[in-house]
């Protein structure tokens, strides 16, 4: 669009001058030469490169020459007007007077200037001074014109200047010329918004708006004002009353309030003008729906009539609002125990209207199990409005999300969430923290509505391990042997848990240290054993969680029993999480008896029932007092270590022994009574006088190497381990018992043990030697192999030097081919041959032929016959040829 300035003179002068406004970089005023009474005008032009709306500008000098000679007499009127219709310009009425020179008699006096309503006409009132000759000028300096409205720069017009004469009868043209003018660009100016909303810090929350705006030109009845609010706020309910948004302009003009999506509209009832700071009050109806950080907004003041912006803001800020507290608490039933499900109730208030896909998250404390919620399409219940809407539960971790359910809404209001299964604490713990969040889906990313931290969530104390027994195999005084685990768990043991066995004191634990238990039922992965104190910690590494059921294990070395007779105390299981956190426990299971030691055999006791924990109690079963049997295959030389290569024998007579114990202890026997070389008597009362080692065991208790159990029993079928092997080897000897060494012997033999004494002087004639590893394993049963190679070295050892050296060549020699089962590749292959060469053993005779059965457990009876063959003669009590 262009600007028309219309210019007139005969009595009254009317000068037109044109401003313009274009895409161009110069403000043009061209005019043409009139045809009658010649006038010329040049100047009136801005020099600036683009306009800003409500900016004042100034034009330059505008000069009138005249052509001819012109008598400007008194009261002459200079009328300078700007056609409305087609630009976006007004004269800046705030300039009151301008000055005029030129050669026609006017030397740069100040006039007064009278501006239209609006200003697109400039008035000046001129004296009688001025006469013009040929060539005359007036000149005008001072006039500014002042953008009212943002102007399309790719528009441009034909503007029109007319020099009048005005009358009383009316204007008359005198002369009329036209040019063309290309438009300055027009930008809208800075309104200077800046918003205030009361109350509205938190989600949910309505308040009262405060407007802040500067008016760059005055606006009309009708122009607006536009405030596009960011996407986390709802101004659906302000009120659209006519005049309803108050505002302290001067005239206080009143505005109507509408809303379109994110854009309210304020339209103007009166003429409001161009003042600075200014506030527009709307009483009701704008919260945030959602948390964000201070978001923008956008402020459009709008020329209705010209359809264009006075002025935009895009970089006013709105305060950041924060997420509502939800108010949410939530109780679960029948959690207060570790591992029983409970139905969860969640009661929260929402801050906004949630919709569709709109969804509350819970963030549970780590204590917590929420795997088996129902994952069903609306099986989350809940007490929202009329239409009782409901929510889809998922859960990833530890948070359980409930999603609104399609074509549900819930109101901003309070309300409870039913899910009915599945949540249950996993281990104890104290009261614990949830967070509770209302989340937005339809922002990107999605949004917090409200989010409570501090909600408490009830305590869970440790659940009961029930059917629980610790279950040494021999009971006998300071005797190592291996222990049977067994228990009932309710919840599952996480993957990474742990099984805590506490012992009472008297117990030696020490050696179980890095001992992997055996026999798992009910567990899965591998269960390496740790040692504090009394406490044996039992911790999984492979595998996974291990379910709620029944569970056994078997600890089969390093457990060693008090050193004194009568009760032990109670025993503890404890199962914990990776982080030693609990989770079932029995602190009460019932005390086993210690009865006295003796080497040929353990003792036979039972012992009750156990409390379970928090309630019930549990019996255990008769604990049997030999040690586990453990069949060793052993593949060593015989110059490695006496786990795998110690000794072990057998003869002919051996086929007669391999009935279970059962079958033995169960045959009627007679008491027989033997006196000791030491003066002392023995009775035993479970070896018939039938048994094929009735007499060799008589013979060795008589010299004082074997001894009966102190329940008068011998167990003739019992197996042997490695302690108690150590101390019939060193009673060979004829020495009285020995003291406890000062120092261990083996890294799992401790000072306090009653075996620590044997096995340290055995080590100190090298008769054994023990693992690569520095320990001797003591609770170990020993096999027939083993047996024999301990009690060779020991024959060795006691021989004089042609005899030991008959012995060594014997078991370099050629292997014996009297047993099926021994090869020269056996690393027990020497010390069978040089045995059986001896007539020590004879082996067990089979349908097909002889056997060593070298890596089966010996008894009691197999090793006291090798004793009596291989040493009867030097204690004096084997006198057979």
């Amino acid at each position: 669009m262009g600007t028309t300035l219309k210019i007139s003179t005969f009595r009254w002068l009317k000068l037109a001058i044109l401003s313009a406004i274009g895409l161009t970089a110069f403000f043009a005023l061209s005019m043409t030469t009139f045809a009658a009474n010649e006038w010329t005008v040049s100047g009136g032009v801005t020099s600036e490169t683009s306009l800003t709306v409500g900016t004042s500008y100034s034009l330059t000098d505008i000069t009138l020459t005249d052509a001819i000679f012109v008598d400007v007499g008194d009261s002459e009127v200079l009328l300078f007007t700007i056609d409305a219709t087609q630009v976006n310009q007004l004269f800046d009425s705030t300039v009151s007077t301008v000055v005029i020179g030129g050669s026609c008699g006017y030397f740069g006096s100040a006039y007064a200037v009278t501006y239209g309503t609006p200003a697109t006409t400039a008035r000046i009132t001129l004296g009688a001074e001025g006469n013009c000759a040929i060539d005359g000028t007036i000149i005008v300096q001072g006039l500014k014109v002042k953008p009212s409205y943002v102007l399309d720069p790719a528009l441009s017009a034909m503007v029109t200047a007319t020099l009048r004469t005005v009358g009383d009868a009316g204007d008359d043209i005198i002369a009329e010329t036209s040019s063309t003018t290309v438009d300055v660009a027009t930008t809208a100016a800075d309104p200077a918004a800046a918003i205030t909303i009361t109350n509205i810090a938190t989600v949910g929350t309505a308040g009262t708006l405060g407007l802040t705006v500067t008016t760059p030109v005055a606006m009309a009845i009708g122009d607006k004002v536009q405030v596009t609010f960011p996407a986390n706020f709802d101004i659906s309910a302000v009120s659209t009353a006519v005049g309803g948004a108050t505002s302290n302009f001067t005239g206080t003009p009143t505005f109507t309030a509408s809303q379109s999506g994110q854009v309210l509209t304020l339209t103007a009832v009166a003429l409001v003008p161009a003042e600075s700071g200014k506030i527009i009050t709307i009483p009701t109806g704008i919260k945030s729906i959602y948390a964000s950080a201070a978001g923008v907004i956008t402020t459009t003041l709008y020329n209705t009539s010209a359809s264009a912006n006075m002025a935009t803001a895009t970089d006013d800020v709105i305060a950041l609002t924060t997420a509502a507290d939800p108010a949410a608490a939530i109780t679960i039933t029948n959690i207060a125990t570790v591992g029983t499900a409970g139905t969860i109730a969640l009661e929260l208030t929402t801050p906004a209207v949630m919709n569709t896909g709109d969804f509350v998250q819970v963030t549970f404390p780590a204590n917590f199990d929420i795997s088996a919620v129902s994952t069903a399409a609306g099986a989350a219940t809940s007490t929202f409005n009329t239409n009782a809407a409901t929510f889809t539960a998922s859960q990833s971790g530890q948070v359980l999300t409930l999603t609104l359910t399609a074509t549900a809404t819930a109101p901003a209001e309070s309300g409870t969430i039913t899910i009915p299964t599945g949540i249950k604490s996993i281990y104890a713990s104290a009261a614990g923290v949830i967070t509770t969040t209302i989340v937005d889906i339809t922002p990107e990313p999605d949004a917090n509505m409200a989010t409570a931290t501090d909600d408490v969530i009830v305590a869970s104390t440790v659940g009961d391990v029930t059917s629980t027994n610790v279950e040494p195999a021999n009971l006998s005084v300071g005797t190592p042997s291996a222990n049977t685990i067994s228990f009932t768990t309710t919840a599952e043991i996480p993957n990474l848990g742990k099984i805590v066995i506490t012992y009472p004191s008297g117990f030696g634990v020490a050696s179980v240290a890095g001992v992997v238990a055996s026999s798992l039922s009910g567990l899965d992965g591998t269960w390496t054993a740790t040692v504090s104190g009394q406490v044996v910690t039992l911790t999984q590494t492979g595998g996974g969680a291990t379910a709620a059921g029944a569970k056994s294990l078997i600890l089969a070395t390093g457990i060693v029993t008090p050193g004194a007779t009568g009760s032990t105390g109670t025993y503890t299981i404890t199962t914990t999480t990776a982080a030693d956190l609990n989770i079932e426990t029995d602190a009460a299971i019932t005390a086993d008896t210690i009865v006295a030691y003796s080497s040929s055999s353990s003792s036979s006791s039972s012992s009750g029932g156990g409390g379970g924990g928090g309630g019930g109690s549990s019996s255990k079963t008769t604990k049997t007092t030999t040690t586990t049997t453990e069949t060793t295959t052993a593949t060593d030389t015989e110059t490695t270590t006496d786990t795998a290569t110690d000794e072990s024998a057998t003869t002919e007579e051996d086929t007669s022994s391999s009935t279970d114990a059962s079958t033995e202890t169960s045959a009627v026997a007679t008491p027989i009574t033997v006196e000791t070389k030491s003066g002392s008597t023995v009775t035993l009362t479970d070896i018939p006088a039938d048994h094929w080692a009735t007499d060799m065991v008589k013979a060795m208790i008589s010299a004082d190497v074997v001894r009966g159990n102190e329940d008068g029993t011998f167990k003739p079928e019992g197996n042997l381990n490695r302690a108690e092997a150590a101390a019939l080897l060193y009673r060979i000897m004829g020495l009285e018992d020995p003291a406890n060494p000062e120092m261990k012997p083996f890294t799992d033999v401790e000072l306090d043990q009653w075996y620590a004494g044997y096995i340290a002087e055995l080590k100190a004639r090298e008769v054994v030697n023990g693992n690569p590893n520095g320990t001797y394993q003591p609770s170990k049963s020993i096999n027939r192999a083993e047996f024999l190679k301990m009690a060779e070295s020991l024959y060795k050892y006691l021989a004089d030097d042609d005899t030991k050296i008959e012995m060594e060549a014997l078991e370099k020699g050629e292997t014996t081919s009297v047993y099926k089962d021994v090869s020269s590749t056996d690393w027990y292959a020497g010390v069978v041959t040089a045995a059986t060469e001896k007539g020590f053993i004879g082996g067990k005779e089979k349908a097909d032929g002889k056997y060593f059965d070298g890596g089966a457990n010996i008894t009691r009876a197999e090793a006291t016959k090798v004793l009596y063959t291989m040493f009867g003669k030097m204690l004096g009590v084997n006198v057979a040829e």
